[in-house]
């Protein structure tokens, strides 16, 4: 790790995968490209996990937990459906992505830009929901030929400027994929 910090996921896959930090716009990129080329999907996913609500009302709960989790504002109004909430979310949400790289989900774009599997695993005081209870978090797209690759990351919180919601991602590698001198 660079200094043992990391600003984004761009960054520390730069390193995981080249040994330095040249590729990571690179990567930011072909991950905004896969989220646009797939946006619609997403978005049906989307609604779809929001929409397992049985009452309208827990249908916007449950999409106001998972774009809050980004630092989203969901908004719906009466004259909206829920689609188009929804739609009107995930579009602040791709763009919040494109700018800064922040929150669990964009990690999925990354994912299918480089068709491999990411398992993230979270620090238990990062988040102030159980994450395992937000609708639409786990939403992935399949490929035609499922990825051998995987990497494992632990989201670590860590207390900066006084704020404890950042988080350092941590690699989690296999022992067979560690030197030896590092065991």
């Amino acid at each position: 790790m660079p200094g043992g910090e990391t600003t984004c996921m761009y960054e520390f896959m730069s390193y995981r995968l080249f040994g330095n930090a040249d590729m990571k716009y690179i990567m930011r990129l072909a991950a905004l490209r896969y989220a646009l080329q797939n946006y619609g999907e997403y978005v049906n996913k989307l609604t779809g996990e929001s929409g397992k609500g049985k009452s309208d009302s827990s249908r916007v709960k449950n999409a106001k937990l998972f774009f809050e989790l980004h630092s989203i504002e969901f908004k719906k109004t009466e004259s909206s459906s829920m689609d188009k909430c929804v739609l009107m979310s995930f579009t602040d949400l791709v763009r919040e992505i494109a700018n800064t790289g922040q929150g669990p989900f964009y990690v999925e774009f990354l994912r299918g830009a480089l068709n491999c599997k990411i398992k993230q695993i979270f620090d238990f005081g990062l988040y102030k929901q159980n994450l395992s209870k937000i609708p639409g978090l786990y939403v992935t797209l399949t490929t035609s030929s499922p990825p051998e690759r995987e990497l494992n990351i632990f989201r670590m919180k860590t207390v900066r400027h006084g704020l404890s919601n950042n988080y350092k991602i941590v690699p989690l590698l296999k022992i067979e994929d560690c030197p030896e001198t590092a065991i």
